[in-house]
């Protein structure tokens, strides 16, 4: 049984030195439970980092509760710690967070903390870098701080999937990376669907929000306005405006397109689906 992870009537408020007038988070309510890879978008100052600190409990609501397969994750006697294993949370420039000489002792840190035997530690390392795309005979004795920032943060992100997590959030992955970076990100989130681990990222790329997701979460002033899939956000002007969102750039620029093109290729969103049709529906030449 897949890890169901649901939220009810969430609102949330900052204490302390950080004391926030009004509610960061206001009844926000859904379900994560599919295997699917899901977005999390809406303006800056909206809420998505302070929401998905709330998965894992390391921030508390001021009301409602956070389910984790019918159980309260703040009930008394809840296991976080073993809760923690089953969802990995990546923060924003992870990389900054390497410590070890090696790529193999960083990525084998959280593993090792289990207590795993050195087989299944090996194991862990290796096919967690692969996941990421890195050739782990070529980086394992390699130092992190004498990688480039993309692989960096692919061997930050191999640490906690070593940990092999049911769920992975990632906040913001492709942040400072180049074009390049973010289509190894976006190969990464695919792979973790196909091998049956449900990822949830943060983003403003919504190029990556075509290319990867298959469902999206708007954001705006701490409520949830939207949950469907992109297709249906694209399309829909209303939210798209209320939480300033663009379309993605492939949509605008195919936009001067569109109209002149067969019922067939109308509704793609990214290069990848037009290349698809394409193959599917192939344009007659004119003679």
């Amino acid at each position: 049984m897949s890890l169901e992870l649901r939220l009810e009537k969430i609102s949330f408020h900052y204490a302390g030195i950080a004391a926030s007038a009004a509610p960061v988070l206001r009844d926000v309510s859904f379900t994560l439970a599919e295997k699917k890879c899901m977005a999390i978008v809406g303006p800056s100052g909206s809420g998505k980092t302070t929401l998905i600190q709330h998965f894992t409990g390391l921030l508390r609501p001021t009301s409602g509760r956070v389910l984790v397969d019918g159980a309260d994750i703040h009930g008394k006697k809840y296991p976080l710690t073993a809760l923690r294993r089953r969802i990995g949370l990546v923060f924003q420039f992870p990389e900054a967070q390497l410590f070890e000489e090696t790529v193999y002792r960083d990525v084998a840190f959280g593993p090792t903390n289990l207590g795993l035997s050195v087989e299944e530690i090996d194991l862990r390392v290796r096919n967690a870098l692969m996941l990421t795309g890195l050739d782990a005979d070529s980086f394992v004795g390699r130092s992190p701080f004498r990688l480039s920032e993309g692989e960096k943060r692919k061997v930050a992100i191999a640490g906690v999937l070593a940990m092999q997590p049911e769920m992975i959030i990632l906040d913001e992955p492709t942040a400072g990376l180049d074009p390049v970076g973010v289509q190894s990100m976006a190969a990464i989130l695919e792979a973790l669907v196909d091998r049956g681990t449900t990822p949830v990222f943060i983003t403003h790329h919504m190029d990556l929000v075509a290319e990867v997701a298959q469902r999206v979460l708007v954001l705006s002033a701490g409520s949830v306005i939207f949950d469907d899939t992109p297709e249906q956000l694209f399309k829909n002007t209303a939210v798209l405006e209320k939480a300033k969102l663009d379309l993605p750039n492939f949509i605008q620029e195919f936009a001067a397109y569109r109209p002149s093109l067969p019922a067939a290729l109308q509704s793609v969103h990214t290069y990848r689906q037009l290349v698809h049709r394409l193959q599917q529906h192939p344009l007659s030449r004119p003679s």
